[in-house]
Order: structure tokens, then sequence, then C-alpha cells
């Protein structure tokens, strides 16, 4: 029984992701949603702005955005830089697990207090929505799965913890389903950045809730795609950002000056770009899009987290998981993320 299951989804899957009539040279939105650990990093800074930017452009609709680590201020700088890309009504949300992993603040303060915020009474994470209320809000308004809605794309580029809570989240006011056929009915692939083939060390993203990660993806019930450690590591953007408007204020670029605040590396003289490669597949990786030969996909499998964060990887035609393998110059691929990453919105 659970063999045929799993080959109803992917057979559906394959209607979906490979054999669907709406690309986005017909200009059909994909209909994304970004959960990130946004602070730590800033790359993922530098895909919040792609996305904006790919929004902007009519290739996907951004349905809601969460943020997967307990730092309190990062949920401000989200609603500045939504702010600021003239989304201020953006559904935004936090983690409120209390095993989620925290960090200190390395930018986001700063950022939440130079440009406009739209949710002005928040002061810290302790104010704002729970993302899992946010997520099943937005998930149970949209249509389910068929021959004519192909579902939405959720995109990981921080820790599973809101991945494992969606699924054990239960019947409430937006939807009687629980959190596991919620996500079934309207989730048509997750893009997670995430895992690496290397068995010497633990991805981030893994490595800091394991527990979690490995919940999500052994429950998840639809196809997942891993951008691996390896896929973003040697794409380098951010260099081109120096051309922009920098310094305090709202007149700055708001990338700009994240990658300015940025303390841990020189990331305008170039930065690794996981998270935007991850966001890049998301939008124009499928329905036969514009970046679809920039990267393969691995067989059907599954990805198995190892207790150092680690993950190895385990062929089987009823798995589903793939994985991406470089099949395009990392050096063009950054010149297109490093393009959107330099749009600024109109004022």
């Amino acid at each position: 029984m659970k063999t045929a299951i799993r080959l109803f989804i992917l057979s559906l899957s394959a209607i979906i992701l490979f054999a669907c009539s709406f690309t986005n040279s017909q200009s059909k939105k994909v209909r994304v949603i970004l959960d990130t650990d946004f602070n730590y990093d800033v790359d993922d800074v530098g895909a919040v702005a792609m996305l904006h930017a790919l929004a902007d452009k009519g290739e996907a609709e951004i349905l809601a955005i969460g943020i997967s680590d307990r730092q309190g201020k990062a949920i401000l700088a989200l609603d500045a830089m939504n702010t600021w890309y003239n989304r201020p009504d953006l559904p935004i949300g936090v983690v409120k697990s209390k095993d989620a992993a925290r960090y200190d603040d390395l930018y986001a303060e700063q950022l939440a207090h130079e440009y406009p915020r739209t949710n002005t009474h928040w002061n810290s994470a302790d104010d704002a929505p729970c993302v899992i209320d946010v997520y099943r809000r937005v998930l149970a308004k949209e249509p389910d799965i068929d021959e004519k809605n192909p579902g939405v794309v959720m995109v990981s580029i921080g820790f599973m913890t809101n991945f494992r809570d969606l699924l054990l989240s239960q019947p409430d006011e937006y939807s009687e389903l629980i959190g596991v056929d919620l996500v079934r009915n309207k989730v048509r692939l997750w893009v997670s950045m995430a895992g690496t083939l290397r068995h010497d060390f633990g991805e981030f993203n893994l490595a800091n809730h394991k527990e979690a990660s490995v919940f999500a993806y052994e429950n998840w019930p639809t196809p997942i795609v891993f951008s691996l450690f390896e896929i973003g590591a040697n794409i380098y953007t951010g260099a081109g950002l120096k051309e922009l408007t920098g310094g305090a204020g709202p007149e700055a670029h708001f990338l700009r000056r994240a990658y300015e605040l940025f303390p841990r590396h020189k990331a305008l003289e170039g930065h690794r770009s996981w998270d935007q490669a991850s966001v890049l597949y998301a939008v124009r990786g499928i329905d036969n899009g514009p970046a679809a030969d920039y990267w393969n996909l691995s067989d059907w499998g599954w990805i198995q987290v190892q207790p150092n964060g680690s993950t190895t990887w385990k062929d089987d035609p009823d798995g589903l998981h793939r994985y991406k393998i470089r099949n395009r110059d990392p050096e063009k691929i950054a010149e297109e993320i490093e393009k959107l990453m330099m749009y600024k919105p109109g004022r």
C-alpha cells in the first residue's frame, strides 16, 4: 500500500513538474512560500531580494515568507525589506517553537532601524504572528492541486523547524485538515537548500536542528528537490552591489546595505550563493523555465540525515527526493543571480 501511494504521488508529480503546460514563457507565475533563517547569513537577504525582483517581473507570486530561527529582530528587518520592495502587506511570520535554533543579531536590528517598516507596533519576534498560522492560512486559500492548478512551491533556505511544525499542525480556523494533508493537497514541490554528499562535515541548515530535519524529510508527502551545499558554494555574487547607492538610510539600496553590514565576510567582494541558487531553481528551473538546464536532477531516492548533520543518498524508484547536479558554469549562473539582486523597485 505504501509503495502504491508513493507511485501515485510520483505519477501526479510527473504530470505537474515535467509535462505541465504552464511554463514561465507563458507567464504563469510560480506561487512561492519562502522559509528563511534571515539574519544568520546574508545570502538569505539576497534570496529574498531575488524573489521580489522575480515577482515584479511577473515570474513569481510571493504568498508568504517565514523565519525559522528565533533571533528577535530578524522579523523587523524582513518587514522593512518587504516595505522597501513595495510589498508592505506580504504575510510574514516567525517560528515560535521553543526548540528552534537561535542566533545573535548580525545586521537585522540596524536594518530595521534605518528603513521604514509597516508593522511598527512590532518590537520583536514576540509581537509577530506564528509562522505556522501564516502558512496554514495562506495554504488553505490555495486551490487543491489538479491538472489546472499545479500547486505551491515551498522553498527552505534555513532550518527545517517550520516544515516539521507545519506537518504536525492540527485543524484550525483556516482548514479542517491536519498539516500533512494540507501540504499534500496544496504543495507541489519543496526546494530545500540543505545537505551535502560529503561525509566529513555537517551541513549548517541540517546540523542546527537535526531532529526537525529528519522528521520533515521522512514525512513530507510531496517531492523534494535538494539544492546541496556544493551547488551554491561555487557561485559568488555581491560584488556588483558596489555599483548601487550605499550608506545608511532608506535612500541606500536595501540589499547593498545588508551586505555592507554583514560582519563575518567581505560580502561586497563576493559571497557564496547557496540560497539564491535555490530560489532561482524554484522559479526559473521548473516547468521548462529559462533555468531548466542549469542543473540536472538525480534519479529518485531518499536523502538520509546522519548524526553529524551530513547526508547520504539512497537510490529508490519509489522515493520522493532528488538533488540538483551542476550543468552550467557557476560564473554564468552568478551573473543572472546578481542581476536580479541588483534590481531596484520603483519608489
